[in-house]
């Protein structure tokens, strides 16, 4: 079976070093035959969490938003490697 990851971008800003890395990522990955999707969280429409608890009991979140699509997708993978790129300030 073909592995499948999928890439979940955070940074607000488009096409710079975060993205970019991760596209680096994405590109060694599919070199060696793995499916990935990749999710920019700028772009998607996501609601605040408005604590009700529907989905502590349904599993299922009741705000059809797109990051429901996300956990979603996330559920069918084995693994979930989170990456994060901080940035420092010198001064």
């Amino acid at each position: 079976m073909r592995e499948r990851w999928i890439a979940v971008v955070g940074s607000p800003r488009k096409r710079k070093n975060t993205e970019l890395l991760v596209d680096y990522i994405i590109q060694g990955l599919k070199e060696r035959n793995i499916e990935v999707d990749k999710f920019l969280l700028s772009s998607t429409n996501i609601s605040t969490c408005s604590g009700c608890e529907y989905c502590m009991v349904t599993r299922k979140c009741k705000i059809n938003d797109d990051i429901s699509g996300i956990i979603d997708r996330m559920k069918e993978l084995e693994v979930i490697q989170n990456f994060e790129l901080i940035k420092k300030r010198y001064e």
